[in-house]
Protein backbone atom coordinates (compact mmCIF):
# COMPACT_ATOMS: atom_id res chain seq x y z
CA UNK A 1 0.00 0.00 0.00
CA UNK A 2 1.30 3.24 -0.99
CA UNK A 3 0.46 6.95 -0.36
CA UNK A 4 1.32 9.07 -2.80
CA UNK A 5 0.70 13.39 -3.25
CA UNK A 6 -1.10 15.49 -5.71
CA UNK A 7 1.97 15.84 -7.56
CA UNK A 8 2.14 11.71 -7.84
CA UNK A 9 5.19 11.54 -5.32
CA UNK A 10 4.96 8.87 -3.38
CA UNK A 11 5.48 9.64 1.01
CA UNK A 12 4.83 6.22 2.48
CA UNK A 13 4.59 2.92 1.49
CA UNK A 14 2.85 0.95 4.13
CA UNK A 15 3.00 -3.50 4.85
CA UNK A 16 -0.59 -4.65 3.79
CA UNK A 17 -1.66 -8.13 5.31
CA UNK A 18 -1.62 -10.51 2.16
CA UNK A 19 -3.87 -13.11 2.93
CA UNK A 20 -7.72 -12.72 1.87
CA UNK A 21 -10.08 -10.40 4.12
CA UNK A 22 -10.68 -7.19 5.37
CA UNK A 23 -7.59 -5.79 6.99
CA UNK A 24 -7.07 -2.21 8.67
CA UNK A 25 -3.51 -0.46 8.00
CA UNK A 26 -2.93 2.87 9.48
CA UNK A 27 -0.43 5.52 8.59
CA UNK A 28 1.32 7.54 11.45
CA UNK A 29 0.94 10.70 8.53
CA UNK A 30 4.76 10.64 8.35
CA UNK A 31 6.65 9.92 4.66
CA UNK A 32 9.32 7.00 4.95
CA UNK A 33 8.21 3.10 5.16
CA UNK A 34 6.20 1.63 8.04
CA UNK A 35 5.54 -1.71 9.04
CA UNK A 36 2.27 -3.52 11.10
CA UNK A 37 2.63 -1.29 14.23
CA UNK A 38 5.83 -0.19 13.56
CA UNK A 39 8.00 2.11 12.01
CA UNK A 40 11.15 0.81 10.20
CA UNK A 41 13.66 2.46 7.85
CA UNK A 42 12.85 5.47 5.70
CA UNK A 43 11.30 8.41 8.41
CA UNK A 44 11.09 11.23 7.19
CA UNK A 45 8.39 14.31 9.17
CA UNK A 46 4.74 14.55 9.20
CA UNK A 47 3.42 15.47 5.76
CA UNK A 48 1.66 18.53 4.56
CA UNK A 49 -1.45 19.02 4.63
CA UNK A 50 -3.20 18.79 1.28
CA UNK A 51 -4.53 16.04 -1.12
CA UNK A 52 -3.18 12.48 -0.92
CA UNK A 53 -3.94 8.76 -3.09
CA UNK A 54 -3.48 5.83 -1.29
CA UNK A 55 -2.98 3.08 -3.86
CA UNK A 56 -3.46 -0.82 -3.24
CA UNK A 57 -1.86 -2.92 -5.84
CA UNK A 58 -3.47 -6.33 -5.28
CA UNK A 59 -2.02 -8.66 -8.47
CA UNK A 60 -2.99 -6.90 -11.80
CA UNK A 61 -5.54 -4.81 -9.93
CA UNK A 62 -4.54 -1.16 -8.71
CA UNK A 63 -7.20 0.63 -5.86
CA UNK A 64 -7.27 4.23 -5.54
CA UNK A 65 -8.54 5.90 -2.76
CA UNK A 66 -7.63 10.03 -2.57
CA UNK A 67 -8.24 11.66 0.70
CA UNK A 68 -7.07 14.88 2.78
CA UNK A 69 -4.77 15.69 5.48
CA UNK A 70 -6.02 18.61 7.46
CA UNK A 71 -3.59 20.88 9.61
CA UNK A 72 -3.23 19.56 12.89
CA UNK A 73 -4.81 22.29 15.42
CA UNK A 74 -3.00 21.26 18.34
CA UNK A 75 0.44 21.33 16.25
CA UNK A 76 -0.59 24.88 14.96
CA UNK A 77 -1.74 26.04 18.37
CA UNK A 78 1.81 25.28 20.17
CA UNK A 79 3.86 27.00 16.80
CA UNK A 80 2.01 30.00 17.48
CA UNK A 81 2.83 29.72 21.68
CA UNK A 82 6.19 28.67 20.95
CA UNK A 83 6.44 32.50 19.02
Amino acid sequence: LTIVNEAGTEVAKLEAPRDAGVHRVEWNFRGGREGRGRRRGGGGGHVAPGIYTAVLKVGDTVLKEQFEVHPDPLRERLKGEAR
